[in-house]
């Protein structure tokens, strides 16, 4: 479960980013608003907090010595008895900043409908957007 909190916000930069890139460059595209790019963003953070509060919750009724979640993904490279895991590792203070960067998130995505609705690629804004929230979440998430 650890892997869809910073997995969401790739898949919303994904889906914009390829609509951006195959539809609003092609000559003669009609300029997009901001709301429907905007809604796939934002519904990309906000499933992304919802199960940060969720891991929040579940590590909040675990006894105080074993608040810790870890999710290895893939093991990236094996040499004899050295071994790197790609890993997701949530413990208090990490499930803490998960919640500040999806909930101040989905905000700053919030506001951001409005206030790109007159810019000309707002699709490329909210892509780039949910970039950098997926970039901060695996930060914080890295084990």
């Amino acid at each position: 479960m650890l892997k869809w909190i910073p997995l969401l916000p790739l898949l919303g930069f994904t889906i914009n980013g390829f609509w951006y890139a195959l539809v609003q460059t092609r000559p003669g595209a009609k300029k997009a608003g901001s709301t429907a790019p905007g809604v796939i963003a934002t519904a990309a953070i906000f499933g992304s907090f919802l199960l940060s509060l969720r891991v929040f919750l579940y590590l909040k009724g675990q006894p105080e010595d074993a608040r810790l979640v870890e999710q290895t993904l893939f093991s990236w490279m094996k040499i004899g008895d050295f071994n790197v895991d790609m890993a997701l590792r949530i413990d208090s203070l990490s499930t803490l900043f998960t919640l500040v960067i999806t909930g101040v998130g989905t905000l700053i995505h919030l506001y951001s409908i409005g206030y790109m609705s007159h810019d000309a690629t707002p699709t490329k804004f909210f892509a780039y957007l949910n970039l950098f929230c997926f970039a901060m979440l695996m930060l914080v998430m890295g084990s």
